[in-house]
């Protein structure tokens, strides 16, 4: 406090409340979330846009499964009722209250589309009985690992493992592509809606 803002000196005892602290430093935090996101979206469009794509599916998938994660929960949080609500009006509640199902198409959807574009036959391969399919990828990842000892085996037990995650998740996330297609509207009070719709869309890819 003295050194943010010294024209206090001792003339009151000063405390840091959590709001202040926050309110410090929410600017600070956006702009590194701002660009650690165009590092990350910049990585990936160069890995994405390599002629052997292929090598590096397993850390593209997993990649933008953690990126849609994020951007479920920025969305979770931006939908609650700010911390100070009970002080606004109706009309300033309203205003406030951000309803991301109706305004999250483009960025989203450019994001969702550039993956299937790039990787659709990667993700439909994944998901083929044979395993000849999982050995393509263990190759390619050995590739771009230098031939690390135990890379082949790591690639293939990891994919197998997102692959049966799916397929046991497949009802619930068809459900929640079926309530998106929908368009259902929040219930009063109901949260949950904002999880897991940008998950099922990208581990239900096709080709």
């Amino acid at each position: 406090m003295a050194q943010i803002f010294p024209e206090i000196g001792d003339t009151e005892t000063v405390i840091a409340t959590p709001c202040f602290i926050r309110g410090q430093m929410g600017p600070i935090l956006a702009k590194m979330a701002k660009t650690l996101m165009w590092d990350v979206l910049g990585r990936l469009e160069v890995l994405s846009l390599t002629p052997d794509n292929c090598q590096y599916f397993p850390i593209i998938l997993s990649t933008f499964a953690v990126l849609f994660m994020a951007v479920e929960s920025i969305q979770y949080h931006a939908a609650k009722e700010s911390y100070h609500t009970s002080y606004d009006t109706d009309i300033d509640r309203h205003n406030e209250r951000i309803h991301v199902l109706d305004n999250e198409a483009e960025g989203v959807e450019n994001l969702l589309n550039f993956y299937a574009n790039c990787f659709g036959n990667c993700h439909a391969n994944m998901h083929e009985p044979s395993v000849s399919s999982f050995q393509h990828f263990a190759a390619a990842a050995a590739r771009s690992a230098s031939g690390v000892e135990g890379e082949r085996e790591r690639t293939i037990e990891y994919l197998q493992s997102i692959k049966m995650a799916i397929d046991h998740a497949r009802p619930y996330l068809l459900s929640k592509i079926d309530n998106m297609s929908r368009n259902e509207k929040l219930e009063k009070g109901d949260m949950s809606v904002y999880f897991d719709r940008l998950l099922a869309k990208l581990f239900l890819t096709k080709a």
